[in-house]
């Protein structure tokens, strides 16, 4: 038995402690700021419109392609560093990166300069959650996974949500969007020096004698030969793609076609998306642990049920001719949207082995990124503005139902599909952090 085949072991039969769930809390805190960071553009973005004079197009781009692009770029690089060298180190030092760019943004006079800044951001962040995922699965049994990701991923959205759309919106009609950026962005240094100082690399994020190091080549043909991993790819990103775009067009979308303003509407998409949404993902995250624990495919069923309820709901949303409507409708659809991140990442984390649990979770992100964040917000920009001389303030509205319940409807067929596959694998992944095993996985 390998080294992190004992440490897992050890760790199962070891009384628990308060130190994992101290990383866990910690983690989370930094993923807040980053949600925080980064969602921050989406409650101040009328207000950026109107001061560089924007097309929806552009702030399509602005508000996704900007950040995603170089995410997608920054973030196997930055992966494949955490499994070589330690996550710890890399989280602490990219926090500090997108934090300071963030109270950057504050103080750009254009929107080239916006532009620029919010790709440095996203180089920042592209640290921090595929070291984060590899680092909490390392201290959490396979049975405790999908609750502990789902703890990462979504208290730490529900965090950061709040405080993005109810600070920087208040901010926003208090004192300006630039405010928001200076006041909001410099908590993340605070927690980067805790990262950095208080957290310690597992024995298992270190690399032993007898512990295959892994290329990037091989972390794809592993990809490549796992068809449950290639599917929930696909299924992801358009999942990625759905969420993304109900919560980063609900604000212009409240404002435009129900005339609501962005103090409400922030506290709208705070509790829905980020209490109602917490709520959600812990919940279904915790029941997928006990069903998954029958029957891995309830994991991948829960996902396909999820992403259908969306689907339907925000066809109702789209269509609705009220605001109370449009709110009714709106407020499940925050709160289930990002319900499969937690399951998926659980997933991946099951089904890679130890070495490349960075890599492979970077590579998931970085494609829901671009092809969920990136391309679904310049998809809809687009449409919006090609829609616009004939609905005028609903083009959006029109883009949005065009798009939105399509692609969720989508991404619910794909992972029931991936529910065919994913029952076959679980015994290989029993000993997926054998080195020998995955070698051979990887090779295959």
């Amino acid at each position: 038995m390998s080294e992190y085949g004992r440490t897992d072991q050890h760790r199962r039969e070891s009384p628990a402690d308060a130190y994992p769930k101290y990383t866990l809390i910690l983690l989370t805190l930094c993923y807040a700021f980053s949600i925080v960071d980064k969602q921050l553009l989406v409650i101040v973005q009328e207000s950026v419109k109107r001061d560089f004079q924007l097309s929806d197009t552009q702030l399509g781009l602005l508000t996704g392609f900007a950040f995603s692009a170089l995410y997608a770029a920054a973030s196997i690089p930055l992966a494949r560093i955490a499994d070589r060298s330690g996550r710890r180190n890399v989280i602490a030092v990219t926090t500090v990166v997108w934090s300071l760019l963030t109270t950057a943004a504050g103080v750009v006079t254009n929107v080239t300069q916006l532009f620029l800044v919010r790709m440095g951001v996203a180089v920042g962040e592209a640290g921090c959650s595929p070291a984060a995922t590899a680092l909490i699965a390392d201290h959490f049994p396979e049975e405790q996974r999908t609750t502990a990701l789902s703890f990462y991923w979504m208290v730490g959205a529900g965090i950061g949500v709040l405080v993005a759309f109810i600070g920087g919106g208040l901010i926003n009609e208090m004192y300006g969007w630039r405010y928001a950026f200076l006041l909001l962005g410099a908590p993340g240094v605070v927690l980067a020096l805790a990262v950095g100082l208080t957290l310690r690399e597992p024995a298992r994020a270190r690399k032993s004698s007898g512990e295959t190091d892994y290329r990037f080549v091989d972390c794809m043909r592993f990809l490549a030969v796992e068809p449950t991993l290639r599917l929930l790819l696909i299924a992801g990103t358009l999942s990625y793609f759905a969420a993304s775009g109900a919560l980063n067009w609900s604000v212009s979308l409240l404002s435009r076609s129900f005339a609501v303003p962005t103090s409400s509407s922030g506290l709208f998409l705070a509790l829905s998306y980020g209490i109602g949404g917490t709520v959600a993902s812990l919940a279904i995250g915790r029941l997928a642990d006990r069903l998954g624990a029958r029957d891995r495919r309830w994991q991948i069923w829960l996902l396909a049920i999820d992403m259908l309820v969306m689907g339907l709901l925000m066809a109702g949303a789209y269509l609705a001719t009220t605001p109370a409507t449009a709110l009714i409708l709106l407020a499940p659809v925050l709160a289930l949207a990002s319900v499969f991140v937690g399951i998926v990442f659980s997933l991946v984390s099951t089904l890679t082995p130890v070495n490349m649990r960075a890599t492979i979770s970077s590579i998931f992100i970085s494609t829901f990124n671009l092809g969920g964040l990136g391309l679904g917000g310049a998809i809809v920009g687009m449409l919006s503005d090609h829609l616009a001389p004939a609905w005028g303030n609903d083009s959006l509205r029109i883009a949005l139902l065009m798009a939105m319940p399509a692609v969720s409807l989508m991404a619910a067929l794909i992972y029931f599909l991936t529910s065919f596959t994913v029952s076959g694998e679980i015994p290989k992944v029993a000993n997926a952090d054998s080195p020998t095993t995955s070698e051979a996985s990887a090779h295959a």
